[in-house]
């Protein structure tokens, strides 16, 4: 591929990168894992400690559960798990894609995590926003004090 744009063969950008069909700098290779995390969301706890819990279920692609059986938007996927929905156009993580990788790869849930994020996007007004970010930094402060700009 000369011009560094996708095949017929392959609908999307990254897909082609994941093919090795378009050029791109490798940062991972199939054992690595990648963080993947729902939208707009403001985190409530140190990443790390997020990414160790999830590490711990010891899955190809980990979902946490919250304490009260909410799903964390935090899930843990090594790239192998990830190559089987290119090619598949637009997937939901949650409801698509994750029953087909669970067809040849291990998928677990780390059950019983803390709250790890909490969506930032809102209905309304700019203030709306920025007093749903106020809640979420009141739940964790220690995020609030990382994240302050001086």
């Amino acid at each position: 591929m000369g011009d560094g744009l996708p095949s017929a063969r392959v609908a999307c950008l990254f897909c082609a990168i994941v093919a090795g069909e378009a050029p791109a700098i490798r940062i991972y290779e199939d054992d690595d894992y990648l963080l993947v995390v729902g939208g707009i969301q403001a985190l409530l706890r140190p990443l790390v400690e997020v990414v160790a819990e999830l590490s711990s279920a010891g899955g190809d692609v980990v979902v946490g559960s919250h304490v009260d059986r909410t799903p964390s938007p935090i899930m843990l996927c090594r790239c192998r798990a990830l190559r089987m929905i290119c090619g598949q156009g637009f997937v939901d993580m949650k409801e698509q894609a994750l029953p087909l990788i669970a067809r040849e790869h291990r998928v677990r849930v780390r059950e019983q995590m803390e709250l790890t994020a909490m969506p930032v996007k809102t209905e309304g007004s700019r203030e709306g926003k920025i007093t749903r970010l106020k809640v979420c930094h009141r739940l964790a402060p220690s995020v609030a004090a990382a994240s302050s700009y001086s």
